[in-house]
């Protein structure tokens, strides 16, 4: 059976035309190529179709998805068979003719054919053996049956003459028209898909020309532009990349690049930077760096420079220079900007270092004060190293003091590990100034602080001892000599006691002016008076300085001991010696009126001795010092005693007043007021004649009892 031509009146069907295994034996109607609205599901699927499709049928694949003409159909483009002639006659009279009374007639003819049609050519019924027509051709190399028609060329196959036996192949990229008669060029951006349409090249792929089954790669570092169809096949630009088979170039990220036409892009060198999509990489500026693969520069940090273009690194400040600000190009001389005692560590961001003869301090040069060590620098406030003998409260203080026992201060910086007195005093000493003698040990004015059990604690005062007790041994075993030495010798040598005692208080004055003059920052005596002054001072009866007190209680011997030793207990145990001394004198009221006189004698001129010496230690007791402006203020004579904070510094002003008043006032108004009633008889009146007058003044028995008169009855009216 064959496909109803009335088919294809079915113009306005658009979808699901199926005619699927019907064994259909015919051609295909051409009528069909009139369902020109047809879009989706056209099937013939599974029949016994021959000959070739029609043109107009096969112009409807073109828009039509789920084309299926050609599965299942094998016979297609081949000629579709014609039915073989019977032997049988195609009619017989119903009623026979009498036996013919003529001759037999001749044989029937043959079935073989009287033609022989040559390829190229088809057996027509009217005409015979026909030459095929243009795009058609037949092979009958074999002999009879012979085609009533010529097949169509094969899919990229054509002829332009007729009567042909065989069909050219279409050149490299055409395809062989409906009719093949002719090939056809398919369009730039397509190639020729098994010789049968035009398909366009796939995302990546080009063809400048039609080619032949496929299209052209697009290589590495090119792209098509379009996502099919593509034509060229063009270089990436600067800044992008493709990996090949590329619609578009991709974009270099930041910190590489690429030249035109690269499949990757490179990471900038150290000292570089780029944007993104950048075509080459840019080097730094002076001032600042990068590492490699760098979005940006960084600028050099403080104390950093580089005055290179595209540089990797930054280079540091050397040892005097200095680099204040980020992104500096170069670095300024500390000596130059600031002075000449400014100097800086190697990579400084400023003059951080100051030369040997300055410290650094809030940012700025200052002058070592002296006592602090010259030779090891660079130093801060807090690193200030002193010389042996000088003294700093603390780590920020300004002012470096000498010590009083320049012996007890070792010197260097002060730990911050441990205390001040711990870093700066030696072994024994402590406080202030290292003016303290620790537990056990006392204070030479020599040797600084030395231990209580070293031997030499005690050594200088038995010296003294032994010296008094062999003089005193002496005068008593010589006793008898010196009393006779003494009477023979009795016109001077009261008069040289007396100058003796005068030139031993003037000495006296003298080391202790020298003493508080050096105090209180004065300029030294020159020499060889100052050498003198010291060989001299023992006559300041200062027994605290030759007795090791310290070694005799737990507790320090201060100041406030000292001044109750030196205003009390001193003069009360001359006392009792010198009354133990005249004590057998007072026998008889003559020997003891004598005694009484003697002791007074010699206890004033013990007093008049050891005045200036208990003077100055009771004005010792009102002076303070202050030290790092105040912050420290201590007693001068004593810096374990800070003034006005504690109690015993309160009761030992307060004693120290009265002291004054009995001692600094009281003895010499005392000792004045005794002398101003004899004054009109030590200096008789209406005497010319000084003879007379010595002579007159010595007649006064009541005058010559008065102790005190034996100070002034030896010097001239």
């Amino acid at each position: 059976s064959s496909i109803p031509t009335q088919l294809g009146q079915m113009s306005e069907m658009a979808s699901y035309f199926q005619v699927n295994s019907n064994s259909m034996s015919s051609t295909i109607p051409t009528q069909l190529g009139n369902m020109v609205e047809m879009a989706s599901q056209f099937s013939l699927k599974s029949n016994l179709l021959c000959s070739d499709v029609p043109t107009q049928v096969q112009a409807l694949s073109s828009r039509v998805a789920d084309w299926a003409i050609s599965t299942g159909n094998e016979f297609l483009g081949t000629i579709c068979p014609t039915p073989s002639p019977t032997a049988l006659p195609t009619a017989v009279s119903p009623d026979p003719s009498p036996l013919p009374t003529t001759p037999v007639p001749s044989p029937l003819p043959t079935l073989m054919p009287t033609l022989l049609c040559r390829s190229g050519t088809y057996l027509d019924a009217t005409t015979g053996c026909t030459d095929c027509e243009i795009g058609r051709f037949t092979n009958n190399s074999a002999g009879p049956p012979f085609p009533t028609n010529c097949a169509l060329c094969p899919f990229g196959r054509y002829n332009i003459r007729t009567g042909q036996d065989t069909c050219d192949d279409c050149a490299s990229g055409k395809y062989s028209s409906d009719d093949r008669s002719s090939c056809d060029d398919c369009p730039a951006g397509t190639y020729v898909h098994n010789h049968e349409l035009c398909q366009s090249c796939e995302s990546g792929k080009y063809s400048p020309q039609a080619l032949e089954d496929a299209c052209l790669d697009c290589s590495k570092g090119f792209y098509t532009g379009v996502s099919e169809g593509a034509t060229t096949c063009s270089s990436c630009d600067g800044g992008t990349y493709s990996e090949g088979l590329a619609t578009n170039c991709s974009t270099c990220p930041a910190g590489t690049y690429s030249g035109s036409s690269s499949s990757s892009c490179t990471n900038c060198d150290a000292g570089k930077f780029s944007d993104r999509g950048a075509s080459s990489c840019t080097n730094c500026a002076a001032g600042t760096w990068s590492n490699a693969s760098s979005t940006e520069c960084s600028n050099c940090s403080l104390g950093t420079y580089t005055s290179a273009t595209g540089s990797h690194t930054c280079e540091q400040c050397s040892s005097g220079y200095f680099a204040p600000d980020r992104g500096m190009t170069f670095c300024y001389k500390c000596s130059a900007e600031f002075g000449l005692e400014y100097t800086s560590t190697e990579g400084a961001s400023s003059c951080n270092q100051c030369d040997q003869y300055h410290y650094m301090w809030k940012r700025k040069c200052v002058k070592k004060p002296e006592g602090v060590d010259k030779r090891l620098f660079p130093s801060t406030l807090t690193t200030l190293a002193l010389e042996e003998g000088w003294y700093r409260f603390s780590g920020s203080s300004v002012d470096v003091y000498r010590c009083p026992s320049p012996q007890n201060c070792i010197g260097g910086t002060i730990d911050s590990n441990n205390s001040t007195s711990k870093s700066l005093c030696r072994l024994g000493s402590g406080g202030a100034l290292c003016a303290i003698c620790d537990a056990n040990y006392f204070l030479s004015s020599e040797r600084g602080c030395l231990e209580c059990s070293g031997g030499s604690a005690w050594l200088s005062p038995l010296i003294i001892f032994v010296i008094l007790a062999v003089l005193g041994g002496a005068f008593v075993k010589c006793k008898e000599r010196i009393k006779a030495w003494e009477s023979k010798n009795r016109d001077w040598l009261p008069s040289f006691g007396y100058k003796l005692i005068a030139f031993m208080i003037s000495m006296q004055i003298i080391v202790i002016l020298k003493s508080n003059h050096e105090s209180v920052g004065g300029r030294s005596m020159e020499e060889p008076y100052s050498s003198f002054v010291d060989l001299v001072s023992f006559v300041n009866m200062d027994v605290s300085g030759l007795l090791p007190l310290n070694c005799l209680r737990k507790d320090y011997f201060d100041h406030f001991d000292k001044l109750i030793a030196t205003t009390l207990f001193g003069p009360l145990v001359v006392l009792v010696l010198v009354v133990g001394f005249v004590h057998p004198k007072w026998g008889t009221p003559a020997s003891r009126t004598k005694a009484k006189k003697d002791v007074e004698v010699i206890f004033i001129k013990f007093l008049l001795f050891v005045y200036p010496s208990i003077s100055r230690t009771i004005c010792q007791s009102f002076r303070c010092s202050d030290y790092d402006n105040g912050e420290h203020r201590l007693l001068a004579a004593d810096m374990s005693i800070e003034c006005g904070l504690r109690n015993r510094y309160w009761a030992m002003f307060v004693y120290a007043n009265l002291s004054l008043f009995v001692y600094s006032i009281g003895i010499p108004l005392l000792l004045f007021s005794s002398l101003f009633k004899w004054r009109h008889e030590l200096n008789p009146p209406g005497f010319e004649d000084e003879g007379r007058a010595i002579k007159t003044r010595m007649k006064n028995k009541a005058m010559l009892a008065d102790p005190i008169v034996s100070f002034a009855i030896r010097y001239r009216p």
